[in-house]
């Protein structure tokens, strides 16, 4: 007997973000080593993304910065910006102290897509305190890169933020999907694309409402006529019925009358009555003896 034993193994995906690498401005090189992004939010009108960039291991000594940076990443620029703390021993003739700084650096990079290079600006601001002192130090940098490569950063949460539902545009006549996977040689961490089926919903709209127009009208149409001829033909059998005398009284039309009380028929010659007049006056006959009547 053969036993077959069937193994399967789970493939992971890994989705990265598309970074300009900077790397070869004089303050800091290497500057996005061992960090993971965060995806923070997507501005699809403007195709911006905004992520957090963190160390990826706990061994803090091999990452660019212990601190979380920000970045955000549109068609032409790419805009990073970090803030750390510093603590400096320091020897001020035989007392050793402690200098306190706070440092923010960015960096803001513009790039033409159509020559592929970019123009890089870094900017380095420190404040330190020692024994209520404060100073300031800035520091300012440009280099312009003349072939420009981009950085893969590991994306770790927020991937959802690059991906449009496609339930929620399903109460759409025109539905968009946005796909993430970010591409090496992109500086825009997803590409949108749109998909339109059919026509917009005000055209399929107008379009019923055309149809259904003469439908209703027509239909009212024969309720109409249905009517009429309804009527007439129940008006002539009545009429028939009334001649035949097959009508019961309760159909016939009731004649209204004024009521009267005490009524007595007359009994006897009925008198008729004609006006009084003093001179009866009579047509003049021009023979009067010639008299002839009616036979």
């Amino acid at each position: 007997m053969t036993t077959t034993i069937t193994r399967t193994v789970a493939t992971t995906t890994t989705a990265y973000l598309s970074l300009l690498d900077t790397d070869g401005v004089p303050i800091n090189d290497g500057i996005f080593v061992d960090q993971a992004a965060s995806i923070v939010s997507v501005d699809r009108s403007r195709n911006e993304t905004t992520a957090i960039l963190n160390c990826m291991t706990d061994d803090l000594d091999i990452c660019s910065f212990t601190l979380p940076g920000t970045v955000l990443i549109g068609p032409s620029t790419v805009v990073f910006s970090v803030t750390d703390t510093t603590t400096t021993p320091v020897t001020v003739g035989t007392e050793p102290v402690l200098i306190y700084g706070v440092w923010t650096e960015w960096i803001n990079c513009e790039i033409t897509s159509s020559a592929q290079t970019a123009r890089c600006v870094t900017s380095f601001e420190e404040w330190e305190s020692y024994s209520g002192d404060t100073s300031l130090y800035t520091t300012v940098a440009s280099r312009n890169l003349s072939a420009i490569t981009y950085l893969d950063i590991p994306i770790t949460a927020g991937l959802e933020n690059l991906i449009v539902s496609a339930t929620s545009t399903a109460a759409s006549t025109v539905s968009s999907t946005s796909t993430a996977a970010p591409m090496a040689t992109s500086t825009a961490t997803g590409t949108a694309s749109s998909s339109t089926s059919g026509q917009p919903q005000s055209s399929r709209t107008s379009s019923k409402a055309w149809i259904a127009g003469p439908v209703i009208g027509g239909l009212a149409g024969c309720v109409l006529i249905a009517a009429a001829v309804y009527w007439w033909m129940r008006r002539n059998r009545q009429a028939a019925d009334i001649a035949q005398g097959t009508e019961s009284p309760s159909d016939i039309p009731y004649k209204a009358e004024l009521p009267a009380d005490n009524v007595t028929a007359a009994t006897g010659p009925v008198v008729r009555a004609e006006l009084p007049s003093p001179d009866v006056d009579e047509l003049l006959v021009r023979d009067p003896q010639r008299v002839s009547e009616l036979a």
